[in-house]
């Protein structure tokens, strides 16, 4: 099957523009006589790697057809001829019919002369011009002559100063040898049937893989294309024509019809190709680049965003390369964005708000100066001008930035602190306290006050002003003096209320001491109906928060003020709470144990839980008696929760010993509440027609629970 026609510039390398050679002496073409009228010719042979695309015609003489390999060929009926699908045009050979021969021996000794023709040329525009290394040179229209070999190891530009007729010869005594991945570009109107390289080395000429090459080849040994390479012009030579998947292109069939140029625009950077105007073959494919930024002494640099399209597709896109095909007569500009760099110096301070670095051209920018401890921010420098020392600085990065914040050393001297407190004791106390600039301080005030008749000070934390840190919940704290402050410590009250069992914070009018209770002592019956009592010992005066004693429904419980004395209060419920699941439950009435299982022929393990109907509510473990069958000696842990309830009042959170008719026992569905806990032991009572009684004691001791969902 035919490929499409694409000559492909690829992998185009950075081109250093060196001396440009200079013509004196304007060249004819070289006449190719018939040989002209091929692109392919070579006495010994044409050989090819599939697949390669061929426009022109190809022939050998004085070697036959069979010499022609790598191409299929189909013999034409008329014999003069064969055909291939690689190649678009005829393919020729000294053995094939009349008048074929005798053709192809005037088409070799047209060549010969050809040859002998671009070999005789005089006066050179140039001799060892860079040694033979004319890699990333432009050249000019002209003679040049080198008595050894030629080397293209990067682009090389043919510049025809826009007269499309302007010839180029190059002599060449030793070989021509292009690396791989480079090209020769044609700019300025050049074309590639008014090129000729002449080359009487022994390795002949060898283009490198995927490179492109631009002219007629004359040479007096081989011509060898590696893989991928592609080719406008004619490859002309003595020996042999070795072909490996390339693309090639009769110049003689490039016209001016077919010819279209590509202006590459770029402000900054290095383009590949560099900027400038060039000629192509219609339908090339070409891929263009840029380098991705372009960065310039003192802090400026350009960032390639892309490119725009203009006479041929596509029309833009975000990269720094791109590939397109052409096919009219197109504009291609790369694209860019500026920044500056942003430098940031602080000695003894910080600049805040932003880091260093580069920035997008009309950033703006808003700073902060930060002073190290013993310092002061003294003034902004930007670019050398001192801008003073307003807060903050704003900025637009219209250029590079050098921004220096200067501070200066704080001498030292005497600050001031103010300690205010309406209640408890401060320490230091209350008044005003000089101490030098730095100085490490310790603050505290008793945490509770309590005043005769009922009235209660609890300290809630701290603020200050002028100073850090600024406040705090605690009754103690330190703080480093850099500026005059004041520190204020902070307070709520509470009352003692004498009426409905209970105090009552924030209640004037029923003033009294607070207390709360602790080691308390319960008995239960579990199956012979609900009863106990509650006891109070070693009470603890000056609390905060009074609690309500906990004891089982229908009980009645009893708050001891700070002298021990007892006062009622009627209808607290029992609440157990699960150590293992973190599960609080409510109104545990019953007490039943189950058989875990047999350990040894006596005894066995039980396991015994307060439950509410078959809601598991605590557990305990002990034996089971098998021989009198019956539990005995079972013992665990109790839990009773001291409940936030729900006041008609208001209430501060914790306040539980408070009027019972104007609160309600809130349900247990919040974390933190308080519980007593403590260990029950169940024993057997035969006097007590077989029923078992626990004994609960708890502790001295409350903690905050975890509710379960």
């Amino acid at each position: 099957m035919k490929h499409n026609k694409t000559i492909t510039l690829a992998g185009l390398a950075i081109a250093i523009l060196t001396t440009v050679a200079k013509g004196g002496n304007p060249e004819l073409p070289v006449d190719l006589g018939s040989a002209g009228n091929f692109v392919i010719l070579g006495k010994t042979g044409i050989s090819n790697v599939p697949y390669s695309d061929i426009t022109g015609n190809m022939g050998v003489s004085p070697i036959d057809s069979t010499a022609i390999t790598g191409f299929a060929l189909v013999g034409d009926p008329s014999t003069t001829f064969s055909t291939s699908a690689q190649v678009t045009g005829k393919i020729y050979a000294a053995d094939y019919g009349l008048p074929t021969p005798g053709n192809m021996t005037t088409t070799i000794l047209d060549m010969e002369a050809a040859y002998s023709d671009a070999a005789g040329r005089t006066i050179p525009n140039a001799e060892e011009w860079m040694a033979g290394d004319i890699s990333g040179l432009t050249i000019t229209p002209g003679l040049y002559k080198w008595s050894s070999g030629v080397l293209i190891n990067t682009d090389v530009w043919l510049d025809a100063g826009g007269n499309p007729d302007a010839v180029f010869i190059f002599q060449i005594e030793g070989n021509l040898t292009m690396a791989s991945a480079k090209n020769v570009i044609l700019a300025g109107g050049a074309q590639a049937k008014n090129i000729f390289w002449q080359v009487a080395g022994g390795a002949g000429a060898v283009i490198g893989t995927y490179s492109h090459f631009e002219g007629v080849i004359l040479t007096a040994k081989k011509i060898d294309l590696l893989t991928g390479a592609s080719f406008n012009g004619k490859l002309l030579a003595q020996t042999a024509v070795n072909l490996d998947s390339n693309t090639i292109m009769d110049s003689s069939l490039i016209t001016n019809s077919t010819l279209v140029s590509l202006e590459i625009i770029s402000e900054h950077g290095i383009a590949n190709p560099t900027t400038g105007l060039y000629t192509h073959v219609s339908g090339s494919l070409l891929t263009n680049s840029v380098s991705a930024s372009e960065t310039l002494p003192g802090g400026t640099q350009y960032v390639n965003k892309g490119w725009a399209m203009i006479g041929n597709s596509p029309i833009s896109g975000l990269t720094n390369s791109m590939q397109m095909t052409l096919t009219n007569n197109a504009v291609l500009t790369w694209q860019w964005s500026t920044n500056y760099f942003l430098t940031l110096t602080a000695t003894n301070g910080s600049i805040l708000n932003t880091t260093a670095g580069w920035k997008p051209a009309g950033t703006s920018l808003v700073l902060q100066a930060q002073a190290n401890l013993g310092y002061v921010f003294n003034h902004w420098d930007v670019n050398g001008i001192n801008l003073g020392s307003g807060l903050p600085l704003n900025l637009t990065m219209s250029e590079a930035k050098n921004v220096v914040a200067f501070f200066s050393l704080i001498p030292v001297t005497n600050l001031t602190l103010q300690i205010v407190s309406e209640h408890g004791v401060a320490s230091p106390t209350t008044g005003l306290y000089t101490h030098a600039y730095g100085t490490l301080l310790t603050n505290s005030v008793s945490a509770i006050e309590t005043l005769p008749g009922g009235t209660q000070y609890v300290n809630k934390g701290w603020t200050m002003m002028g100073n850090s840190p600024i406040s705090g919940l605690t009754n103690s704290m330190q703080m480093t003096l850099t500026n005059n402050a004041v520190l204020t410590w902070l307070w709520t009250t509470n009352y003692y209320s004498s009426g409905g069992g209970g105090c009552v914070p924030g209640d004037p009018e029923e003033p009294g001491p607070c207390a709360i209770i602790y080691n308390l002592s319960m008995t239960l019956k579990t199956t012979a109906g609900k009863s106990g009592k509650v006891q109070t010992s070693d009470c603890m005066p000056a609390q905060s928060v009074c609690y309500r004693v906990i004891a089982s429904k229908s009980l009645k419980g009893i708050l001891a003020n700070c002298n021990c004395e007892c006062e009622a209060f009627t209808e607290a419920q029992l609440y157990l709470w699960d150590s293992k699941t973190g599960l609080v439950y409510a109104d545990a009435e019953s007490l039943e144990w189950t058989l875990l299982s047999l350990i040894g022929k006596k005894n066995a393990e039980v396991e015994a839980a307060w439950s509410l109907g078959d809601v598991f509510v605590a557990k305990g473990f002990g034996r089971y008696d098998t021989k009198n069958n019956r539990v005995s000696n079972i013992s665990g842990s109790v839990f009773a929760r001291l409940p936030a309830p729900t006041c008609s009042i208001d209430c501060a959170p914790g306040t539980l010993a408070i009027p019972y008719d104007l609160c309600t026992v809130a349900p247990i569905t919040n974390p933190g509440d308080t519980i007593a806990y403590g260990t029950w032991t169940l024993k057997y009572n035969s006097s007590a027609s077989k029923r078992y009684a626990a004994d609960a004691n708890y502790l001295n001791k409350l903690l905050p629970v975890t509710v379960a969902d």
